[in-house]
Order: C-alpha cells, then structure tokens, then sequence
C-alpha cells in the first residue's frame, strides 16, 4: 500500500502514484532510472533508442561496424536486457517502454518490449 498524500493514479485494478518518468533518451532512462521510480510506486519508463551504450560486451560487438542490421539487433537484445533488470529492480512496479515513431526500428522494438 502506497502512502501519499496525492491522489492516486488507477491502471486496470491497481493503483500507482500519480507520477510517470518520462523517457530521456540517449541513454539517461534505463533500467536503472525506470525500476528506481517503479520500486518507489510510480510508473518508470526505459526509452529504447540505442541501449547497447550501457552494455559493454554490446558495444565491443558493434564497434566501428556499419552493418546495421548487427547495431539493430544489438539494440533488441539491449531492450530486452534492460527491461529485465528493470523488473529486477521493481517485480510488482509499472514499467513503460518509450518507443519513438521516427526510428526506423520501431515496429520491431514495440514487438520486443510487448514480448
């Protein structure tokens, strides 16, 4: 039980505070950020574009190369690792996924991140 002197905010038949963290890009909203504000009764939102960058062994598979099909599915894999920690971090919170129209990956991430 959440206690706030806010009014709280109603998903489905749960109640979350009335905060939701945007999604930064650039890699500033991760898990780390998303599973944070979750764990404290808000809704935490991961953004998906490039989260390889907080990955090492991502980055050193995908330095210096061009092929963008291997960044992209780096960038998958990323997503899904990030979301899992994120629910490491917070098992019954509320985790978003900001997924921009633009990036050409987008189709593809929204499929991940719902899977």
């Amino acid at each position: 039980m959440i206690k706030t002197t806010f009014p709280l905010l109603r998903l489905g038949q749960h109640e979350v505070l009335p905060v939701i963290q945007g999604g930064m890009g650039i890699g500033i909203s991760a898990h780390r950020l998303a599973g944070s504000v979750a764990r404290e009764g808000a809704v935490g939102t991961i953004a998906s574009v490039d989260l390889r960058i907080h990955h090492p062994d991502l980055m050193r598979k995908t330095k210096r190369s061009r092929n963008r099909e291997l960044i992209d599915n780096c960038n998958l894999e990323a997503l899904d690792r990030e979301i899992g920690l994120a629910r490491e971090m917070a098992p019954q919170g509320y985790i978003a996924i900001n997924v921009m129209k633009a990036v050409s990956l987008h189709r593809r991430l929204v499929e991940q991140a719902c899977k």
